[in-house]
């Protein structure tokens, strides 16, 4: 999420903050309690929503709530794969090949460890259920309803 101040009057005025896919949190706080009219439970597995997700193993283990909560076993993807194609990774699907072939690093729910792997499929599962762009989608429903017209999501390339 990039935010920049757009108040004449604060000593941030013009300056742009980036917080990462902190918007995640934001889709899934707003969305889920009411399900994405009834399309989303916290209890669904990843291959609920991304049948064709390339680790069928993981698919069909790992759970919404285990990917929110950074419980999913899931690992970190800034890796030598996303160094070496950081400058083509223009959309959510595009990073699902620098993690999808690896194991899990301990049974989902078993503890917690950081995985931006997790949210790039949280992405992924808004993109099955609404039909958007995960950008689009965060712009429209989101950050435009909540009047919050200086913030954007920024495109993961656009931090290399």
């Amino acid at each position: 999420m990039v935010w920049q101040t757009s108040h004449p009057k604060s000593k941030h005025y013009g300056y742009t903050f980036q917080f990462g896919f902190d918007e995640q949190n934001v889709y899934w706080s707003i969305h889920c309690p009411t399900g994405e009219k009834g399309k989303l439970s916290f209890d669904d597995t990843i291959s609920k929503h991304v049948p064709d997700y390339p680790n069928k193993a993981v698919a069909d283990k790992v759970t919404i709530h285990q990917l929110l909560t950074h419980t999913s076993g899931m690992g970190v993807y800034w890796n030598e794969k996303f160094m070496e194609r950081r400058t083509t990774l223009t959309t959510v699907a595009s990073h699902i090949p620098l993690f999808a072939d690896e194991t899990l690093a301990f049974e989902p729910g078993a503890k917690f460890s950081y995985s931006n792997s997790g949210f790039m499929v949280l992405g992924l599962i808004v993109e099955r259920v609404s039909g958007q762009n995960y950008y689009d989608y965060v712009a429209e429903h989101i950050f435009k309803p909540a009047g919050m017209t200086g913030t954007d999501s920024m495109i993961p390339t656009e931090t290399s």
